[in-house]
């Protein structure tokens, strides 16, 4: 059962230790958005449990992200890039429809790629990569105030990403899920064949993007509490695409090649509570036959 704000915030409380592993047990059921930040900074090993080291801390992630930003970037497309793609992009509004950030978000957002793009001399700067980091910048901008915070917890996820789930690896992923999904839902994996719909067409924007311009925002937010919580972590990505596609079986077995398209890359609201405790089911069974 999901922890109350208040609870939370007892969590959070203490005077000189917090009970990290108390914190993560919470986390998992979901953590109330006007906390969220200042929880996932601690779920992501941004911000220390131990609180008197809280300002040192602070102060050199500040002074850090300040030296990332002012950092001269040697070359303009990069800076032209970013500025193109924020200008662009748009995040789920209310009803589901896509709308433009605000100017505060569009702002940090730049900032944050700019300082990412000094820090990192791997920094990939074409318009698609570009965008794909926006996607999975968006939800920190959403939950935290400082530009240092949101910069600190991307850089986290990124690393996070490296380590569990690298680019690189990336297709042999979406194999291995493709192949889970033809033996546990055949019936719309073969609907999917004779509508010709590739996993090009869906599969791979949904690991390479962690579903964070697919799914509606706040089922985003409430997966990645549990995904920054757990142990599996990211590793518990593929099961979970492989309960929403349980859960959407019914809807597109009736859709064509399109529709399928469409709704694959517009999700309906979910109950995450049930698709997490699905995905979990999911992996189980896997195991159970052997095949992880």
């Amino acid at each position: 059962m999901a922890c109350t704000e208040e609870e939370f915030g007892e969590l959070l409380g203490g005077e000189s230790i917090i009970d990290l592993s108390k914190l993560v047990d919470a986390s998992i059921h979901g953590i109330p958005q006007k906390i969220r930040g200042e929880v996932w900074k601690y779920l992501l090993e941004v911000a220390k449990p131990d609180k008197s080291e809280e300002e040192r801390q602070k102060k050199q992630q500040i002074q850090e992200y300040q030296e990332s930003l002012s950092g001269a970037i040697s070359n303009p497309e990069i800076i032209r890039n970013v500025r193109n793609a924020v200008k662009r992009f748009k995040v789920i509004g209310t009803g589901g429809l896509k709308v433009e950030m605000d100017a505060v978000a569009k702002s940090k957002c730049e900032n944050i790629l700019i300082a990412f793009a000094n820090a990192d001399p791997e920094f990939d700067v074409h318009p698609s990569s570009i965008s794909r980091n926006l996607s999975l910048l968006n939800p920190f901008v959403s939950a935290l105030g400082s530009e240092s915070d949101i910069y600190n917890c991307y850089i986290a996820l990124m690393r996070k990403i490296q380590s569990q789930m690298p680019i690189s690896s990336i297709p042999a992923i979406v194999l291995r899920f493709m192949m889970y999904f033809r033996t546990l839902i055949p019936s719309l994996y073969h609907h999917f064949e004779e509508e010709e719909v590739s996993m090009n067409d869906w599969a791979m924007i949904w690991f390479q993007y962690l579903l964070s311009s697919i799914l509606p925002f706040h089922c985003l937010l409430r997966l990645w509490d549990t995904y920054f919580a757990v142990d599996i972590g990211l590793g518990l990505h593929t099961y979970v695409c492989l309960a929403i596609l349980l859960n959407c079986a019914e809807e597109l077995l009736e859709l064509e090649n399109t529709g399928i398209i469409s709704l694959l890359h517009h999700l309906p609201i979910m109950d995450m509570d049930k698709i997490i405790a699905q995905a979990y089911n999911i992996r189980d069974e896997i195991r159970a036959n052997n095949e992880l």
